[in-house]
């Protein structure tokens, strides 16, 4: 039987090894084309407690990176398509003040 291990970082930085038995499954498809995902879309959908995110799978093809603002470079951000645009257009208000 195949074995097969992954890293998972954990929220104190340190890092977890896991090891499976079988098959390893297949990663689930991009929302926008049969390219396996490899990340989720950050976008919030509505600010409160649970911030929830826009969560559409994103190959790396179609995981857009946010513009950098005031110097931030954002490196862990992903935005689907229709998101990077809003987002464009966000900065573009900041900008001229509308």
């Amino acid at each position: 039987m195949p074995r097969w291990c992954e890293e998972r970082q954990m929220e104190d930085g340190s890092v977890m090894i896991l090891c499976h038995s079988g098959s390893r499954p297949k990663p689930e498809k991009c929302d926008y084309c049969d390219r396996p995902h490899v990340s989720l879309c950050d976008w919030v959908l509505e600010y409160g407690l649970e911030n929830p995110t826009c969560d559409k799978k994103l190959c790396n093809i179609h995981a857009m990176k946010p513009m950098p603002e005031f110097g931030n470079p954002h490196q862990d951000i992903d935005y689907c398509p229709e998101h990077y645009e809003m987002h464009k257009m966000n900065l573009k208000e900041v900008k001229h003040g509308n």
